[in-house]
């Protein structure tokens, strides 16, 4: 079954989630297993934690996620794909683009020095080469609509172009904001319209819903959120497309 009419309805159990990705994707479903539950960093040079050690982790994101990013980029071949916020789906996507060879290139930003080392030092960014790159900025902030924003701040000239955007960074929490307004403002650049992910981030997906209500929208990625499941499995993300449709 095509991946898409598979979770259209939202009604998937974590094992059939499993199931599709284990037998339609193996590789990239050991990808995921192996990001989530072994990749760790042997330097001890990550951030620091309230408990005041360093992390070593950098876990993926939720099966249902990877999944999502495996078929989509499979299928649609997105020549130029922008990343807010490093980690696991770095290597993932940019294996994806090595394995497929199609032509297409991912810009990564990272804003947290610690965190970027970490994800350098597990190897996630070890075919960040050619066209590739991770790139550690910092931050600017606004007020938009009475909410606290932030977003990537660096030079969108220096981008081509824009045709799928993975929306997980930064880390509002730990900031204390509220919506991470980065697409916005490749959205005010570029023009043209280009389909996106946000992973997890309710607050974020509901800043783009009001903002384009006909084309932005919240999925489980096929998982039924009633059924029993875990974290790893998948959670409620922003989809959709940044168009100005009517």
């Amino acid at each position: 079954m095509n991946y898409f009419e598979f979770i259209k309805n939202n009604d998937k159990s974590k094992d059939e989630i499993k199931e599709y990705y284990q037998s339609q994707y193996p590789k990239y479903y050991d990808m995921w297993y192996y990001g989530f539950w072994k990749a760790h960093d042997k330097n001890n040079i990550g951030p620091i934690c309230k408990n005041g050690y360093r992390t070593t982790r950098c876990k993926a994101v939720g099966m249902a996620v990877s999944l999502y990013l495996t078929a989509y980029i499979i299928d649609k071949k997105p020549k130029s794909i922008i990343e807010y916020g490093s980690g696991f789906t770095t290597f993932l996507i940019s294996t994806l683009l090595e394995d497929l060879n199609y032509g297409g290139s991912l810009v990564t930003f990272e804003d947290t020095e610690d965190f970027y080392k970490m994800a350098e030092s597990i190897g996630f960014f070890e075919k960040m080469n050619g066209k590739n790159r991770v790139e550690l900025v910092p931050l600017k902030f606004e007020t938009i609509s009475d909410k606290k924003c932030c977003y990537y701040d660096y030079d969108l000239n220096k981008i081509e172009s824009v045709d799928f955007v993975l929306d997980d960074g930064p880390d509002l929490y730990k900031l204390g904001y509220q919506v991470a307004s980065s697409m916005l403002k490749l959205k005010e650049h570029f023009d043209k319209p280009f389909d996106y992910l946000i992973d997890g981030r309710t607050d974020t997906t509901e800043f783009y819903k009001n903002i384009y209500p006909t084309t932005a929208k919240s999925s489980w990625l096929g998982l039924d959120e009633n059924t029993p499941h875990e974290r790893e499995d998948g959670y409620e993300c922003g989809l959709g497309t940044l168009d100005d449709v009517k």
